[in-house]
């Protein structure tokens, strides 16, 4: 047996321990719910490195002008409360010559939300990754997300949703395509 392999076990059999003194059910039961919440975490936080073809740009296909790619759900996990926080990202894109399938700002979005991090942090590396990825005029991002953590510590003065935006190039210092870009967010 390894010592990763133990060290899991070691982790389910104390976090079984504290839930045992906190709630009323089983010893046996609990294991049981401790080894699912372990593997369940362990698949959210298995990130694979983004390569630089995970953001391929699509050849023999240009455009100038904004494209909006609204509502892209995800999920993530908090990394001061180690609690889940989820909801959506909107973009918008001022492409130079390239453009991305769409499909490419999924497989970004679900890679980079596949760790602890805050939601500032996790706005901020969209629009970033973007940006590099498509050599852009100008990358906006909007994420819009309702925290568990809250919701537990203050559930009946909980904030509903937190939204954090990033901008770059020229949305960085443009306002009034920050303000379309908002207007067309769904």
């Amino acid at each position: 047996m390894t010592n990763k392999k133990v060290s899991v076990e070691l982790t389910q059999e104390y976090l079984a321990e504290f839930l045992y003194q906190n709630v009323n059910l089983p010893k046996e039961e609990l294991l049981g719910i401790s080894k699912k919440f372990l593997d369940q975490l362990s698949k959210k936080l298995k990130t694979s490195d983004i390569e630089s073809s995970i953001f391929s740009s699509l050849e023999d296909a240009s455009h100038t002008q904004p494209i909006y790619v609204n509502g892209l759900k995800f999920v993530s996990l908090c990394k001061h409360h180690l609690m889940p926080y989820f909801g959506s990202v909107n973009i918008a894109v001022m492409p130079k010559n390239k453009i991305a399938g769409i499909s490419q700002f999924n497989k970004l979005i679900e890679t980079l939300s596949n760790s602890l991090s805050l939601q500032e942090e996790l706005t901020k590396n969209i629009c970033i990754r973007i940006s590099e990825a498509l050599d852009a005029d100008g990358v906006f991002v909007q994420l819009k997300a309702n925290h568990l953590c809250s919701e537990i510590k203050n559930n009946n003065n909980a904030v509903s949703e937190i939204v954090t935006t990033y901008s770059s190039g020229i949305y960085e210092l443009d306002f009034n395509l920050r303000t379309e870009a908002t207007l067309n967010f769904s």
